[in-house]
């Protein structure tokens, strides 16, 4: 493989061969192709979930979990890992300038600035879609996490994927604390009986994300005075509520 003296890359991909993973990444590196701030993407560095498993024997797990252990540790960049449908993963790597590098050694950088340790979060609809990813953000940030979904199964889920990642060798988290919560938020009790939950799990709430929502998709014409009730009893109606019951436990 060649190329002109001085050629960078603004962002790099790489795929293929999970055990070549290392090498990709420090040939890149080690031959300054990237830009400063350029990005390296890197599919499939959770590869179904494979990593996660402590005592796994799967070949590609092993090799991902010991890249993902290896940028986490590299001063030379900043990652971010997404998931994906299908729990495959996408690391997005960034390459930090020297001086950047000098500079977080120098104190705490601005991710360690944004921590939530120590606060209570909840997230209505968070068993699956954007309410599912505000759960894993706050998890990742050190919240506690009240998972609330009409969908308690959902929920549950999405609590054992936060656990999972507390206690993933690779990832830095000390621990996510997680609860599922069922409730309808279009429901003023079930509104009171979560809030309750919550305050009496955790003694407070800090963070209040009001997600949930629905959508019908019926064209004007064709909504009737139901749908149209039933969208803004959980859109309007029970974010007003949520709001209303948690303005005297946000602290």
């Amino acid at each position: 493989m060649s190329f002109a003296a001085g050629n960078q890359f603004d962002m790099v991909f790489i795929d293929a061969d999970k055990s070549n993973y290392i090498n990709y990444y420090n040939f890149i590196m080690d031959n300054n192709l990237l830009t400063l701030q350029g990005v390296i993407c890197v599919d499939n560095s959770l590869f179904k979930a494979k990593v996660y498993l402590k005592d796994t024997t799967d070949s590609n797990g092993l090799a991902l979990r010991e890249f993902n252990q290896f940028i986490a540790n590299d001063p030379r960049v900043e990652q971010v890992c997404l998931f994906t449908t299908f729990k495959d993963g996408i690391s997005l790597i960034r390459r930090v300038s020297v001086a950047s590098t000098h500079l977080l050694s120098q104190g705490r950088s601005i991710l360690n600035r944004m921590r939530l340790d120590g606060k209570v979060a909840y997230v209505t609809g968070g068993g699956q879609g954007i309410g599912r990813g505000f759960a894993h953000a706050l998890g990742e940030a050190g919240a506690k996490v009240a998972v609330v979904d009409m969908d308690h199964t959902k929920a549950q889920a999405v609590v054992k994927e936060l656990f999972l990642k507390a206690n993933c060798p690779y990832f830095p988290f000390p621990g996510v604390h997680a609860i599922p919560i069922k409730a309808d938020i279009s429901k003023s009790d079930d509104v009171q009986r979560m809030v309750d939950t919550i305050v009496s799990k955790w003694g407070a709430i800090h963070i209040a994300c009001n997600n949930a929502g629905i959508n019908r998709n019926s064209a004007s014409e064709d909504t009737s005075l139901e749908e149209w009730d039933q969208t803004f009893n959980v859109n309007l109606r029970g974010t007003f509520m949520c709001c209303q019951v948690c303005v005297g436990r946000l602290s």
